[in-house]
């Protein structure tokens, strides 16, 4: 495990090769009922696991979904105020729904697929920039013209980046996060974690979000090369 997890571009791409003609060999074996039944629990995980699910799995993870829903609700509300800048009925929306998809497509129990600071912080970069742009041309907007800007906006994010994620899970491109270096990683993460942490006390003061917003798109960046070094 701990292998595969640091091996090099080369060496993942002929493990992949490997498995392929692994699988194909064990398919040439099987009817046409058993080979689609297969490859749907390949493509449904819940069908893996779902038939040997207990009741005892399933009132541990009420209390875990309870002690969750305590973290992420709130947590969520707080990304969609004051990152995305927008209702907080959105970052409610945005916690559940995902995990409902997962909990059918997913394979990866330890894997957080709600609302993340990263995210929403650079749609609320994006969100920043064309209200920017909008007012500039067409004047200041309202209240409720704002909210229906936003929406729009957070709802074409959402299509492209699920489509986009779409595409390289159906031509099995996981292979493309042995070309991130760790540095990059690393450096994205602190960047992030200190522009929030920069960014907080602007929100607890009301300063303007434009404001705000414009520095922190410009000094990411920066963070990003000072955490990487």
């Amino acid at each position: 495990m701990t292998r595969s997890a640091f091996a090099t571009l080369p060496e993942r791409l002929s493990q992949a090769a490997e498995w392929a003609q692994k699988c194909e060999r064990v398919e040439e074996d099987l009817t046409r009922w058993q080979l689609l039944y297969r490859r749907a629990r390949y493509y449904i995980p819940v069908l893996q696991w779902l038939p040997h699910y207990s009741l005892k799995s399933f009132m541990r993870d009420v209390i875990a979904a309870l002690t969750l829903t305590s973290l992420i609700a709130p947590q969520s509300m707080s990304y969609a105020t004051n990152l995305v800048h927008t209702d907080p009925v959105h970052g409610l929306f945005g916690a559940p729904v995902p995990a409902m998809i997962y909990l059918a497509m997913g394979t990866c129990r330890q894997l957080s697929v709600g609302p993340e600071a990263a995210l929403s912080l650079i749609t609320g970069e994006t969100i920043a920039k064309f209200i920017e742009e909008e007012e500039h041309a067409h004047g200041r907007m309202s209240d409720a013209h704002r909210v229906k800007f936003i929406a729009k906006i957070i709802t074409v994010i959402a299509f492209e980046s699920g489509l986009l994620t779409f595409l390289l899970g159906y031509f099995r491109l996981g292979f493309l996060d042995a070309v991130l270096s760790r540095v990059l990683l690393r450096g994205f993460m602190a960047a992030v974690a200190v522009t929030i942490f920069v960014s907080t006390p602007f929100h607890i003061s009301r300063y303007p979000i434009q404001h705000v917003m414009r520095c922190g798109s410009q000094s990411l960046p920066v963070y990003m090369g000072l955490a990487a070094i």
